[in-house]
């Protein structure tokens, strides 16, 4: 898996788990789902925030220790799920697995 936008990294990004295995993949990634869909997906809708999803791949790729994501200088990826927020202007957030099941968490992610 190689991840790059063609300009760039937008504001948003939310890492995962791959769509058909990923019940069975990603347990923390369906936990997630729910509280990511309610909290953050409206927030950033209303505030105008482009959303990424990137997926890690398997889970045999995603968990070597050498996985590109997790090496990655910007990234450096510890979990599934992640969510890293840009801000252009304040401080960058990063919210790794069980932060991301927690509503009171997600609603201070875009708080500057």
């Amino acid at each position: 898996f190689f991840f790059q936008a063609e300009d760039g990294i937008r504001d948003f990004c939310l890492s995962r788990g791959l769509g058909d295995v990923y019940k069975r993949q990603c347990p923390d990634c369906v936990e997630a789902e729910k509280p990511i869909s309610d909290v953050v997906i409206p927030i950033a809708q209303e505030k105008g925030i482009p959303i990424i999803y990137c997926k890690v791949g398997e889970r045999d790729y995603w968990k070597d220790q050498n996985h590109p994501l997790r090496k990655h200088e910007t990234f450096n990826l510890k979990g599934v799920p992640t969510i890293f927020f840009w801000h252009p202007e304040g401080e960058h957030k990063v919210l790794v697995e069980e932060q991301c099941f927690k509503t009171a968490v997600l609603e201070t992610l875009f708080e500057v």
